[in-house]
């Protein structure tokens, strides 16, 4: 049986279908049903589908699905305001819904409020109405994207001596029977001379018919590995250690931020080590949404 186009998980369910239609790998093929009958019954009994298509060729059943995707209509928010969460300088506004508390190049504090989801609207209609009376207060869920420029200080160390690992390319194999906690070779028997080794272990389980045994099939690959000795410059570590300090700051705040520059505050070289004291300018979404009280 193959099965195409559909997650793990209902990869499994469907197996678990067939086998309990008697879908099995042994079973004799004219006693099964159709395969326009197995297409309905996964269709009735495997809510998750959309669609599965079915066709026999041979002894193998070939089964390609598409998964229902299920939509959840999102809760509509109450009212509420769009505030800073960090200190910045204002870059970019873009308000869908509410009313703008901020401009571009405006400087903001954590809370700051940057979009109103408090709209007050001006009824003029009656001039003598009281002042009170002439506004009507409506609110809404404020909703935009506020990008400011912050900015981050960062320490980092980087050794001036390293050493990186590397295959050789020689490599010896073994082969085991392994039974539950015991393994018992049965090619390859000595480890190799080698002086550091890198393993790589497979593991293939034993069937009899549709029965899993509890055996298993397992191959070592036993490399050769060496750690070659690296110096840097001062000038080289000082690279490594501002593109580890940008990768760490951006693994931090994610893919949507932009990090703009880096300058170096301080520096010192002491026991083989260069440590910096990193200023770095980032472009990133300040803005998060706060109930309206």
């Amino acid at each position: 049986m193959q099965i195409t186009g559909v997650p793990k998980d209902i990869e499994e369910k469907i197996n678990k279908q067939l086998d309990s239609y008697g879908i099995r790998p042994g079973t004799l093929s004219f006693s099964l049903d159709s395969a326009s009958s197995i297409q309905q019954k996964l269709m009735n009994d495997i809510p998750e589908l959309l669609w599965v298509g079915v066709h026999k060729k041979g002894t193998t059943f070939f089964l390609e699905g598409v998964e229902k995707i299920i939509v959840e209509e999102e809760e509509n928010a109450g009212p509420q305001n769009l505030v800073a969460t960090k200190k910045g300088v204002i870059k970019n506004i873009y308000v869908s819904k509410g009313l703008p508390k901020v401009k571009v190049n405006d400087y903001v504090k954590p809370g700051d409020i940057l979009v109103s989801g408090d709209i007050t609207e001006d009824n003029e209609e009656n001039e003598e109405e009281d002042k009170e009376e002439k506004k009507k207060s409506k609110l809404v869920a404020a909703e935009g994207d506020i990008t400011a420029k912050t900015w981050y200080e960062m320490t980092v160390t980087v050794p001036l001596q390293t050493k990186n690992e590397v295959l050789t390319g020689n490599n010896e194999k073994k082969h085991y029977i392994q039974l539950g906690g015991f393994k018992i070779p049965i090619w390859g028997f000595e480890d190799p001379d080698y002086q550091a080794i890198h393993t790589d272990t497979t593991k293939n389980s034993v069937y009899f018919f549709k029965w899993k045994l509890p055996i298993k099939i397992v191959q070592s690959t036993l490399s050769e590995k060496k750690y070659n000795k690296l110096s840097r410059t001062k000038e080289e570590a000082i690279k490594t250690g501002i593109k580890q300090a940008r990768k760490e700051l951006q693994l931090q705040l994610g893919p949507d931020a932009k990090i703009l520059t880096e300058k170096v505050l301080h520096e010192t070289t002491e026991s083989g080590k260069v440590k910096l004291n990193l200023y770095i300018a980032v472009e990133e979404d300040i803005a998060q949404a706060e109930p309206i009280k």
